[in-house]
């Protein structure tokens, strides 16, 4: 048995940290009051490790304002599996074409730019001969496309005249 030299309880040494330098080869602090220690040096009090969970085993998401079961979030984390994959592609993208989560949220909400379509995965269209590569500098961003207009669009290097012309073929090819 083992005293802890803050709380001065008499304690099994499972109830310590193993500590090669000191004699016992034990901390001298028993684990409760290190936990305790660390918290309080962080101001945020021994309440925030326990965390309040609702009744039946759900947690709110704050998100998507569902409450949905705790086997629905990962690990040490807020917001559920669906919420979290969602948020961390936005927090990517954002980073890549150097604009903001609300720009992208809104840019997204309108849907593609050239056809409408809401549904399904989008593309962030800028203009190439701004920013060459794979990042952008967040002024020359266009829009949003769906992945059919954005392969359309690439297909004709960004060409006014190219679309044109093939508006032109269309129109004379008509049945």
């Amino acid at each position: 048995m083992i005293t802890c030299t803050r709380c001065k309880k008499t304690k099994a040494p499972n109830d310590f940290y193993k500590n090669r330098n000191n004699s016992t080869g034990f901390h001298s602090w028993c684990r409760e009051c290190v936990s305790d220690n660390y918290y309080e040096r962080k101001g945020a009090g021994r309440d925030r490790k326990k965390r309040n969970y609702p009744v039946g085993g759900e947690k709110k998401c704050p998100l998507c304002e569902k409450n949905k079961p705790l086997s629905e979030y990962p690990k040490n984390n807020n917001y559920c599996s669906s919420c979290k994959k969602d948020y961390d592609r936005k927090i990517k993208t954002s980073r890549r074409w150097n604009i903001s989560i609300d720009t992208i949220n809104d840019m997204y909400s309108h849907g593609c730019a050239v056809c409408g379509k809401t549904e399904g995965r989008m593309c962030i269209d800028h203009d190439h001969a701004c920013c060459p590569g794979q990042g952008s500098c967040g002024k020359c961003v266009r829009g949003v496309l769906c992945t059919k207009c954005n392969a359309a669009l690439g297909m004709v290097d960004d060409s006014i005249e190219r679309l044109q012309a093939l508006i032109a073929y269309l129109e004379i090819q008509k049945f």
